[in-house]
């Protein structure tokens, strides 16, 4: 299947590596600037739990002064006065902006206000590593030492990369974010002061201003891949083109969409009149049968496509891969290659074990039992 040429937009990639963007003061807006890198190579201290106190200056953001702020693990700081209790759709703490699991970046750039006053310097779920904080006379410097998730069935990649950059907040107000070196291409940058009808940021293009232009109030540029195909016109294709005989569909794209895991979940239940497997009704009406051309034969598939380039779809770890933990495959290697009459472990264990988890949802997910009533 190929797509139409801008059928799923364009992507726009993360391009401000080796840059410096200056956010200036001008009222309660600010002039922004795209500068050579500034980078203070003494982090500080490691950050343990989210929350900073300033103990020499207060910084003023959004209309107030702030003593206190939270600086989250994927790239954010927000300015909020509760405790660094709150969790991603992961299960793990980040005190600053959180987004919702499949939120498009693309999409969710300029709402992000809404979680209250913050800071995205490269906000990027998944993100993990340290975090540093110095606070000198007139500023305090965060700085990010991060790597993608790697290794796992949901990660595009078998080995940690870098992704370094910092943020300096001076008592004056000025902001800069500085990137050393960047491996990741998506994420979201801006400045959301508090939601209101006065301060709603903008969409810009960070590379390009100057202090000319503005000042803005609130602005962001989200960078992301591709957007993601709807499932309704990933099987309508394929049906109309082939008939209406498949019970459930995978697919795989040579191209990267605006999601931060390389799997996917599943579209359904969708279809099919089955007995025995507990609940047949989960999405099976007209309307949604029609949606996905099918008469009722389609089961269940891939809510999107899975890239190519992603661990999924490789036949195994390249040699020398890291370990990881019990959650990746590399973990079970010498395990897989025991099993094996010729000692090797069979390819694709990640691509057939996403198949036989989501064709699961449909055919055992739901079946329950009653005992003496």
């Amino acid at each position: 299947m190929e797509l139409d040429a801008n059928a799923l937009g364009a992507p726009n990639l993360f391009n401000l590596a080796g840059h410096t963007l200056r956010f200036t003061p001008d009222g309660l807006r600010y002039r922004i600037e795209n500068t050579r890198l500034r980078w203070d190579s003494d982090y500080g201290n490691e950050l343990r739990g989210a929350q900073v106190s300033l103990h020499r200056f207060a910084f003023p953001f959004s209309g107030r002064s702030w003593n206190t702020f939270l600086v989250g693990v994927t790239g954010s700081i927000r300015f909020a006065a509760e405790k660094d209790d709150r969790v991603d759709p992961y299960g793990k703490r980040d005190g600053g902006v959180i987004l919702d699991r499949f939120d498009q970046l693309a999409d969710i750039a300029g709402k992000l206000g809404n979680q209250g006053p913050a800071i995205c310097v490269f906000l990027k779920p998944r993100l993990v590593g340290p975090r540093y904080v110095k606070e000198l006379p007139d500023r305090v410097v965060i700085t990010w030492d991060l790597t993608e998730p790697f290794g796992s069935l949901l990660d595009f990649g078998w080995t940690k990369t870098t992704n370094r950059f910092q943020a300096v907040l001076h008592s004056d107000g000025l902001i800069e974010m500085s990137y050393q070196e960047m491996t990741a291409k998506d994420a979201i940058v801006g400045v959301y002061p508090a939601a209101s009808s006065d301060a709603q940021p903008v969409p810009v293009h960070l590379s390009y201003l100057t202090r000319n232009d503005g000042p803005f109030a609130g602005f962001y540029e989200a960078f992301h891949y591709l957007a993601v195909p709807k499932p309704q016109d990933l099987s309508c294709t394929v049906i109309r083109a082939l008939g209406d005989k498949f019970d459930f569909l995978a697919y795989y794209s040579d191209f990267r969409i605006d999601s931060q895991e390389a799997s996917s979940p599943s579209d359904g239940p969708i279809g099919g009149n089955i007995t025995g497997i507990g609940d047949t009704q989960h999405d099976q009406t007209q309307e949604v049968l029609e949606s996905r051309c099918t008469r009722g034969r389609f089961q269940l598939g891939f809510a999107q496509p899975i890239y190519v380039g992603s661990n999924e779809a490789q036949a195994g770890p390249p040699a020398g891969a890291p370990a990881g933990n019990g959650h990746n495959i590399t973990f079970y290697m010498h395990q897989l290659a025991e099993a094996s009459p010729d000692g090797k472990p069979r390819p694709y264990n990640y691509a057939v074990g996403h198949l036989g988890h989501e064709v699961g949802h449909r055919w055992s997910a739901y079946v329950g039992a009653k005992v003496n009533g």
